[in-house]
């Protein structure tokens, strides 16, 4: 997985199963990565629609865990949600910010984008 550097702006290659090793997933569908990206888009819209249609909330995952759900939001506002959250914990993987100081700064910023969205009270 390829994954921003918030300081530099330069790419850090990590393997999925590093990061999750608990994890089945192979690689994400796409991770933004320069001139190329629209044709990676392409490569994957079939598979990744074809994938949120298919998503069974009931079995999230390919090996029995003790949670159910997935995760897709349909507001204008995910794809930016998810890129912030994204380079919060790219940072704490770095190592430029702690896990918990991460985690704090993307569970603000969801409140601050559903509370604005008028999606939370």
């Amino acid at each position: 997985m390829r994954l921003p550097n918030s300081q530099s702006m330069t790419w850090i290659e990590l393997p999925v199963s590093k990061m999750f090793p608990e994890s089945s997933m192979a690689q994400p569908p796409c991770v933004p990565c320069g001139p190329e990206t629209r044709d990676v888009e392409k490569a994957f819209a079939a598979i990744t629609l074809d994938s949120i249609a298919k998503a069974d909330p009931a079995k999230p995952t390919t090996k029995p865990v003790p949670y159910t759900g997935v995760q897709f939001i349909q507001i204008p506002e995910f794809q930016d949600l998810g890129t912030r959250v994204s380079q919060e914990f790219a940072a704490a993987i770095a190592g430029q910010q702690s896990a918990d100081d991460a985690i704090k700064k993307a569970n603000d910023y969801a409140n601050q984008v559903a509370k604005q969205g008028g999606y939370q009270k």
